[in-house]
């Protein structure tokens, strides 16, 4: 790449093929829509913050590669959300565009500042296949690293791209030049790619069959912590998987056996759907992953069972008994600590409840373990 050059800001163009951005937008979209999109996607308040109070650092120019369409216009690769920053700062039509009326006025740069940044630093790179290898770097396992959907589908489609340019069209061949050029581990790359892959079969899935109400875009990360970086969890297993090391890149397109399909459906409803019984990161390692290491307590959370339920059956039957007694312990002790702090009108009724869930469940099982 060249050394930097300043740009009018008037010859930028938003990039319609950012790799940040995930989520589908047509070829057709205008500027102002595409600023607007990124604005309400990924958020500028801290470059709008950073850029009023500062100005703009030269030392972090942006990358664009011209158009070649025989105007002096350059399409930026790297540095979207700064310009859009920028845009909306300085131009009232952006402004207008993306801000709701009643914060435009924060959006709004000086007159002195709008001067200054009429031109803006910017490395200019020959085309898009000459950053490749930066974005990867930068992004990928750099400091500003993208969102997690947005850097597995970043490695996907990059593997794609250069098995199509591949003599041999092996995708095996494509990660290994990948790992070559942005220096990344290739079993961060094979994870990245498999997720993209298994994103995708899940995506069809949902697509094809109405009655799945789920979303797996804003949860992407709970993917990658239920399938884990090597794909070895039980999760994985789950859904057919053994580990990233063990699948055949060739195989990219059905990495997940068609035998698997209700699997990847249940999964899909107990983490993605609209109110799943498995909400968060924590969950998945407490509850999910033990409940799918044993048939039985996976059994009854596929039949229904709520996850502390199925959870206490994931372990033998001996522990079951001892972690039980252990809960009870720890809850009678509660009772007892925090009898005297009850109120006095409320202790009737308080006796009651404890005779009623505690005593006659107790002479119940003292009967079930033949204990006088």
């Amino acid at each position: 790449m060249e050394k930097i050059k300043l740009i009018r800001l008037d010859n930028l163009l938003l990039d319609k093929k950012n790799p940040r951005i995930h989520q589908t937008i047509s070829d057709d979209i205008t500027q102002l829509n595409l600023a607007e999109f990124i604005y309400k996607n990924f958020g500028i308040n801290d470059l709008k913050d950073s850029i009023l109070k500062n100005g703009y650092f030269p030392v972090e120019p942006m990358v664009v590669i011209p158009t070649n369409d025989g105007t002096d216009k350059y399409i930026v690769v790297e540095g979207n959300r700064r310009l859009t920053t920028i845009k909306i700062l300085c131009e009232e039509e952006y402004r207008n565009k993306a801000v709701s009326l009643g914060r435009r006025d924060d959006f709004k740069a000086s007159d002195e500042l709008i001067d200054k940044l009429k031109k803006i630093p910017c490395v200019i790179a020959e085309n898009r296949d000459s950053v490749n290898a930066y974005l990867g770097v930068r992004h990928l396992g750099g400091v500003i690293r993208w969102e997690p959907l947005a850097q597995s589908k970043y490695v996907y489609n990059q593997i794609l791209i250069e098995k199509s340019k591949s003599e041999n069209k092996l995708v095996s061949h494509a990660i290994d030049k990948f790992v070559e050029e942005t220096n990344n581990k290739k079993s961060d790359v094979l994870s990245h790619f498999y997720k993209y892959c298994i994103y995708q079969y899940m995506q069809k899935l949902i697509e094809d069959d109405r009655s799945i109400r789920a979303s797996i875009d804003n949860k992407f990360s709970l993917l990658e912590v239920a399938l884990g970086k090597s794909g070895r969890t039980s999760i994985a297993k789950y859904i057919g998987i053994e580990s990233y090391s063990r699948l055949n890149p060739e195989d990219y397109e059905s990495i997940i056996p068609e035998s698997k399909e209700k699997e990847t459906i249940r999964l899909i409803n107990w983490v993605f759907s609209e109110n799943p019984p498995i909400k968060e990161s924590r969950q998945i390692n407490e509850y999910l992953k033990p409940i799918l290491k044993n048939p039985v307590s996976t059994k009854a959370f596929e039949e229904g069972e709520d996850k502390e339920a199925a959870l206490l059956l994931s372990d033998s039957f001996d522990n079951i008994i001892r972690k039980s007694c252990n809960s009870i312990h720890k809850s009678l002790t509660h009772i007892q600590q925090n009898w005297d702090k009850t109120q006095p009108e409320s202790r009737e009724e308080l006796r009651g409840i404890y005779k009623a869930n505690v005593l006659d469940k107790i002479e119940k099982t003292n009967k079930a373990v033949d204990v006088d």
